[in-house]
């Protein structure tokens, strides 16, 4: 088999660690966000407005990248349910 090959048959499975560190990362993202929401709320009400939409981004993008491991975990031989 040739490197070329090797490499792509291991790319899905690079792909998804790589998708699962930064899904770990954007998790981090939003405790923090949730940790300035209880912080600064109750000294800045207008500023939960904000933190909420900002939540909500980052809840957008971590489902994001959940489709794209959905996607290739099956290239893996993974069964996904």
């Amino acid at each position: 088999m040739g490197l070329l090959s090797k490499l792509l048959l291991t790319a899905p499975a690079l792909i998804i660690s790589i998708l699962a560190i930064a899904q770990g990362l954007i998790k981090l993202a939003k405790e923090i966000i949730t940790a300035c929401l209880n912080i600064l709320v109750p000294l800045f009400p207008k500023t939960q407005e904000f933190i909420l939409k900002l939540r909500a981004w980052v809840n957008i993008i971590d489902e994001w990248v959940e489709k794209i491991k959905r996607i290739l975990l099956p290239l893996i031989g993974v069964k996904v349910e």
